[in-house]
């Protein structure tokens, strides 16, 4: 839980580095790479993204594999709560915008990419 608690007291570092800088972009920039990096290592050091998830656990101790999925936990937990302010502050900012713009100005343009 302490991981947990450091996410939040990490994100409201960032919120008032972003509020003393007065961008937005700073914010949502700063928590997407913190916390979808936390994530994705607490999953490689999980072994969730490896190939051969039987190899590694054939060659390891029991006390090995508690500690490898300790410190992995620690890391997703860390990188949650960012993530879930990243979304609030995004879907605030979706509700708000909704009513500023006109609908006719949101049109989805398609773009065909060739490779």
């Amino acid at each position: 839980m302490k991981s947990f608690f450091s996410g939040l007291l990490l994100v409201f570092l960032i919120i008032i580095i972003s509020f003393i800088i007065k961008n937005k972009t700073f914010f949502t920039l700063s928590t997407q790479m913190i916390g979808y990096s936390s994530i994705a290592i607490g999953a490689i050091l999980s072994g969730l993204l490896s190939k051969n998830i039987y190899r590694r656990t054939s060659t390891e101790k029991k006390e090995e594999r508690f500690k490898r999925l300790e410190i992995s936990s620690k890391f997703i937990l860390f990188g949650i709560p960012i993530i879930i302010s990243f979304f609030i502050l995004s879907c605030v900012n979706l509700k708000t915008y909704s009513t500023i713009i006109p609908k006719k100005s949101c049109r989805i343009i398609p773009i065909s990419i060739r490779i």
